[in-house]
Formats: C-alpha cells, structure tokens, sequence
C-alpha cells in the first residue's frame, strides 16, 4: 500500500499560509498591495481586536465581475503573469495568485465588490478557502474585503501571536511600508474605531513623509542619483539622527524591502558626518530594470536577490554621500552669508595687527599643532592678513571666544555655538590632507634624520604588504635592516612629533578596512582620518584671539564643519529663545 498521498487542497494552502500570512499585519500588507495594483486611490483600513477579530480593506480601484472575484481565492491565480518571462519583469505587487487562498484558508473572509460599468456588485462569503455564498449586493465600484477571526481554525498559529499592542505596531508598520510610497493616495487607517492616520494624497514623497513623521525643512536632505539604478529619496541630517535604527525605508519599484547591503551603504556613507553609535534615517526609491532584480526569492516579498550586488552598493553610497556633502556645503554658505555684519575685514585686518606679537616664539608651540592657513603665523604679516580676507568678507558672528581651553564659545545675534576645538582643527586638517592626497598635489618633508619605527610582527607584515599605501598618504617608509623600517618622509601638514604613533594607528586601521565592504576611496579617508587626529590641537590648548578667529573662518570653509572625520560633533548651538525660555523671559 502506498504510503505517499495528495495533501487536500485546504491543507495545502493552511501550509502555504504558513509562509504568506505570519500575522495580522502580513494580511493587511497582502490587501492593500491588492488594492493598489487594482489602482485604487482611495484606501481605508478598519481594524478590531489587532487584527484577530477583523482586517477590513475598502478601496475605489477596478473591482472585479462575478467570475473573477470567484477565481481570486482559488491558488495560484493571477491576472498579473501568464508565463516564465513575465517573473523577470514584475512591477506589480502582486504576481504569485496565493494571498487570498492563503488567508482564506485561516480565516472567514466577506468579499464585495463592483466593475465600474456594472449595475450590482458581488458579495462572497468564505469559510476554510471555499465559497459558501454568493449574492448580488449594491455597492461603489472597488472592492470591499473583510477578514474575520483570523487563525480562528489553527489555534497552535493564533497562540504565538503577541500581545494586541504588539500587534498593532506591526499593522502599522506594515501600512507605512506602503503609504510612504504612495503619497498620490488617500489612507485612512482607523483601529478600534479610533482614527490612528488619515493621509491625503500629496504631490510629492516629502510632503507624505512630513505628514507622518513631522520633520523640519532643514532636516530632510534630498537624494537623486541617475545610472544603472535610479535612486531618490530623502535622508535625515545627521543632527537629526539618533541612536536606534529607526524609519529606515527601501523601496525597489515601489515595493519596500528590507537590504542589509542597502542599509550598510548608507551607513558608510554617513561616516565622518556623525558619531558611529548614531543611526541614519532614511527614504530611498530605486527604480531599476526588473530583469536584474529577483523579487521572488522571500515567501513575503520582502527581500530581493541583486543581479550586481557591488554595483547597488556603491550606487546607494555614493548617492547618499553626495547629497550630505552638498547640503552641508550649502548649510555652511548660507549661514557665511545669511548672517548679519558684525564685523568688517578692515577691522579685522587691524585687530589681528593691532594684537600680532614680534616675536616668533609666541606661535612656535602650536604652529605645528594647528592646521591653520601656513601664512598667518609667517614673516608675511599683510599676506596672511590678506587670505583672511579672500575668505569672508565679513566675520560672521559678533565674538568670539575660549572655554575652560577646550570649547570656543561663539556669539551671534540670536543664538551662541558652541565649538569642540579639538575636532574642529582635525576636520580642517582632514580637509586639506583629503584634497591634497586624492589629487596627488601633496608634498613631502624629507626628515633631517630617518625616523626608525618598534614595531611587532604582525605589525611589519601589515606594514610589508601595504608601503604603496603610506606612499600614497605622503608617507615614504624604507627598509633599513632585515625587520627594521624608518619614516624618510611626510606630508608638510604633518608633526614630526606623533609619526609613530600615526603609523602604527593606521596599520591598525589599515588591518580592520581590509575586512570591510568599504570601496577604496572610503578606506583612504578612514586613514586620512587617523592621520589628522594626531596633527590638531587638543583641549587644554591656550588659543589667542587670532587663532580662534582664524579657526572659525578655517572651519566654516571645510566640507562639513558639523562633525570631525570619525563622526563626532564639531558645533552644539543654543538659540535664543531658548535661552529667555530657561529664564523665564518666555513660555
């Protein structure tokens, strides 16, 4: 007797549930993607109870005749593929034709629904995946789809659900994965009768985004990247950010996704614009050929498998990390020139020679500390005075000065900076290395005496595998002995004082990026950044008026003076108002 049998087809499809419907909120995501690929744009959701006692979905889209509406619950039924070919060219949500047999088959489902050029809807009744009544019924055109007592026939499934909080996160996140993407369509998600989102339809993805998290104009930065894969897409400002991964979202074709490649991307792409226990947030939309992504590989759909995994990666990093440096570029113009006048260059040409000191000796300790502009502490008194000049024409704040000899406290008209010096010469610093190492216009000091490097083995052979690599940094290493190197040159913005603790930092870092996803131009900057932490000044450094002032102009004019290469934060500001509101001068 043979022991190998047919499974009944209910059974089948309580085994497919198994994959498809995980939750309430995998039934809620399975409705509402139904909806739109029906092009409604108009969607409510009512849920009871987190989903147990009732997921309703009405919506204004096609509707569906008798016939149809009949077909949906049987498997594998679609009206989105008819052949092989089609898989790789999916645009729909839907393909699969297994969602309403699944979540049938676990639940009693009422269907109503109407074709616009029809005088009466369709109404079916459903229990265990068969339909059990079938009526006319006057209803809008659209389809109107309620699920009830959900897992109520598979009591092991309904008893791993959480609590009816827990749930009722998930159905939320689950509507935001969608109506973010969407913002040309009304929801409207109500849960036990209380209305949680009611989002109009928008122009634009920025204007649903604001609708649902509320952030200020100044921290949404746009993304827009056009290649192989077309990226846009908003990213928060890294002052914004937090310190839990939150409101990360990847849309590929308009189907949001979870991508740990994507994530890590953006990741990398934030560094040195904010401290590395930080999180960035993000909204990203991809678009790109269907041929050279799978979307069928996860049972839920949501994960996907990359034809160019590398090319994604680098796409999303260089997108993400482009629009931050033109924002923050633009952030740091707009504040150079939006504030007011406070102090003109001719005064500020006679103070700095009203306060220059004759003698050399003032300067010699932080010269070499301090990454400022080389001609300011020269013999050339008017030329230095003059690069000033070329670079504000105006001091952009009314004073300035230090703090416990580690901050610079700034003053403006309406709010006060604080200033980390510290990490404002180091991302000055990084500046100039960064520019003048990448366009190989960097020049060398040869030292007067070969600098002869303690090093252990593992740090030689490191160090025997990557001399190219100082080379490139400005830095010449020679073989002196069997095991023996020596430091013969190094960049004129290096201190001679810290050259082996330089090298040995960054054969460490050297050693950790050699295991990183990290393209090569991001692996030289990780360098460049441990190079440039040891040539800046420190806190518990004295800085005269000058120094600080030029410090400031130095800083104003880098890249990103909001945070130090490895992240951490440069300014700390203190408006105003918020300054009479601790004093009580306002509510």
């Amino acid at each position: 007797m043979s022991k190998i049998h047919l499974l009944p087809q209910n059974l089948v499809n309580q085994i497919a549930a198994g994959e498809v419907v995980e939750r309430p909120a995998s039934v809620l995501k399975e409705l509402v993607e139904n909806s739109i690929d029906a092009k409604s744009n108009r969607i409510i959701i009512n849920i009871k109870n987190g989903g147990i006692q009732q997921i309703q979905i009405i919506d204004n889209g096609t509707g569906m005749d008798e016939l149809d509406a009949e077909k949906s619950f049987e498997r594998h039924a679609t009206s989105k593929i008819t052949k092989l070919d089609d898989l790789y060219s999916i645009m729909s949500y839907g393909f699969r034709g297994e969602a309403l047999a699944s979540i049938s088959s676990v639940s009693k489902v009422t269907m109503e629904t109407k074709l616009s050029d029809s005088k009466v809807g369709t109404k079916l009744r459903t229990s265990e995946g068969k339909v059990f009544e079938k009526t006319e019924v006057g209803k809008n055109t659209g389809t109107t789809i309620t699920i009830h007592d959900l897992f109520y026939n598979v009591p092991a499934r309904r008893k791993f659900l959480k609590s009816e909080n827990t749930e009722k996160n998930h159905l939320m996140d689950a509507f935001l994965n969608i109506a973010i993407a969407y913002e040309n369509i009304y929801f409207e998600l109500n849960i036990d009768e209380k209305n949680v989102y009611k989002l109009l339809a928008r122009n634009t993805i920025k204007e649903r985004i604001n609708d649902i998290f509320g952030y200020k104009e100044e921290e949404l930065i746009e993304v827009k990247y056009d290649s192989a894969v077309n990226i846009s897409g908003y990213t928060l400002h890294p002052k914004a950010c937090k310190n839990s991964k939150q409101n990360t979202y990847i849309f590929v074709n308009g189907r949001y996704i979870k991508d740990n490649i994507i994530a890590k991307a953006v990741q990398q792409s934030y560094n040195g614009f904010m401290p590395h226990e930080l999180f960035p947030v993000f909204f990203l939309f991809l678009r790109i050929n269907p041929k050279e992504v799978d979307v069928n590989v996860h049972p839920r759909k949501l994960e996907v498998k990359w034809e160019n995994q590398q090319m994604i990666f680098s796409a999303i990093n260089i997108a993400v990390k482009s629009a931050l440096e033109k924002a923050l570029k633009q952030q740091t113009v707009n504040q150079i020139q939006g504030e007011k006048t406070y102090a003109p260059v001719s005064s500020f040409k006679q103070s700095i020679k009203n306060s220059w000191e004759p003698s050399s000796n003032r300067y010699s300790g932080t010269r070499e500390a301090m990454n400022f502009t080389k001609n300011i502490f020269s013999e050339k008194k008017e030329e230095a005075i003059s690069d000033i000049a070329e670079k504000s024409t105006i001091l952009p704040y009314i004073n300035a000065t230090q703090f416990l000899k580690t901050y610079i406290m700034v003053e403006y008209i309406d709010k006060v900076q604080m200033i980390d010096q510290h990490a404002a010469a180091e991302r000055i610093t990084f500046d100039r290395l960064n520019k003048s190492i990448k366009s190989k216009e960097f020049t060398s000091q040869s030292l007067l005496l070969p600098y002869s490097l303690n090093l252990d083995k593992k740090q030689l052979n490191i160090l025997e595998e990557n001399l190219e690599t100082f080379l490139s940094l400005g830095i010449s290493i020679e073989k002196i002995g069997p095991s023996d190197y020596a430091v013969t040159k190094i960049p004129n913005e290096l201190s001679k004082d810290s050259i082996e603790e330089i090298v040995k930092e960054t054969l460490s870092e050297i050693e950790n990026e050699n295991h990183s996803l990290k393209s090569a131009n991001d692996k030289i900057d990780k360098l460049i950044a441990t190079m440039a932490c040891h040539h800046s000044i420190r806190g518990g450094d004295n800085l005269s008026k000058e120094e600080i002032n030029h410090l400031i102009l130095d800083l104003l004019h880098t890249d990103n003076p909001y945070s130090c290469p490895h992240g951490r934060p440069i300014i700390w500001e203190l408006k105003l108002n918020e300054f009479e509101k601790k004093f009580g001068r306002t509510k």
